[in-house]
């Protein structure tokens, strides 16, 4: 069985074109399928069959990975739509969401003279992902209004929100590294 490389996605795995998705049911029909196209079970075919099972395995990874965070979800579903496929260049222009952010860059590099470092760190975690949960919801209330513009930006603020996800992280294994 080969894999249609031209379908969307959520056809792929049989889900409605939406946002909120089932992601156990994506879980279940993604190893479904690759069983069917995993490339060990054409390891006796001739060529041709093992290439069109090593693309469409890899279309079928690259559908997955795309379905199942919500972010790159909802990137895809944009992108359907004809909305930024250039995602990771995009900026937003709301100042205040910007100023918020800088803020709290400021506030990381000083959570090493914070009287509690990791109590600290928590609490920026809490409302970092506080703001990341109402940016989806940003997302899920315009891309259902078919505000596109409105749901690009809540994606971009949550890339963002992302990176600073990250980087709380990496300050608390720092931390954790200067304890041991």
């Amino acid at each position: 069985m080969a894999i249609d490389l031209t379908e969307n996605y959520f056809d792929l795995f049989s889900l409605p074109l939406d946002f909120d998705i089932d992601v156990d049911a994506l879980g279940r029909k993604y190893r479904s399928l690759q069983q069917e196209v995993h490339p060990d079970r054409f390891a006796a075919s001739d060529a041709q069959a093992q290439r069109v099972s090593v693309q469409s395995t890899a279309h079928l990874n690259e559908a997955y990975e795309t379905l199942k965070d919500p972010l790159t979800r909802g990137f895809y579903l944009l992108e359907l739509k004809g909305i930024g496929s250039g995602a990771h260049e995009y900026t937003t222009s709301d100042g205040a969401f910007l100023m918020q952010q800088l803020e709290r860059r400021e506030e990381l590099e000083g959570i090493g003279q914070a009287d509690d470092p990791f109590d600290a760190l928590d609490a920026l975690r809490d409302e970092t992902h506080r703001d990341e949960q109402a940016q989806m919801e940003t997302f899920r209330t315009a891309w259902a209004a078919g505000d596109y513009d409105t749901a690009y930006d809540a994606l971009t603020k949550v890339m963002f929100i992302r990176r600073m996800l990250q980087q709380i992280d990496e300050i608390e294994e720092r931390l954790e590294d200067e304890l041991d």
